[in-house]
């Protein structure tokens, strides 16, 4: 059900179907889920702690991949960043760095 409303809300957004992209990323997810269930049910063996982020990172950024691409084939990740520098207080590295008490790294509009 989430692959169908992604794909019909990227084909309303840019009139092109980008199937591929979007099955990739939550068929990975999907995969990686039931490889976690298996070293769970087979092993006993939880994926958490420092090796379990290096897993849901490795995870998240090899299946993200295509749908990266397809953003940056839309013009996205050019407009995204046009509206940061715009409006820099906008931008979640912004935010992060405020929260982490950093306001003085803050970029400040000219």
């Amino acid at each position: 059900m989430s692959t169908l409303f992604h794909i019909v809300t990227m084909y309303a957004l840019n009139r092109r179907l980008s199937v591929t992209a979007i099955t990739t990323f939550l068929m990975g997810q999907g995969l990686g889920c039931v490889f976690e269930r298996y070293l769970l049910k087979s092993h006993g063996i939880r994926v958490r702690g420092p090796l379990g982020r290096i897993w849901m990172t490795a995870m998240l950024t090899m299946t993200a991949i295509p749908i990266v691409n397809e953003h940056h084939e839309m013009g996205w990740a050019g407009a995204i960043r046009k509206g940061f520098t715009e409006k820099p207080e906008t931008s979640p590295v912004q935010w992060t760095l405020y929260a982490l008490g950093q306001p003085n790294l803050l970029v400040q509009k000219a």
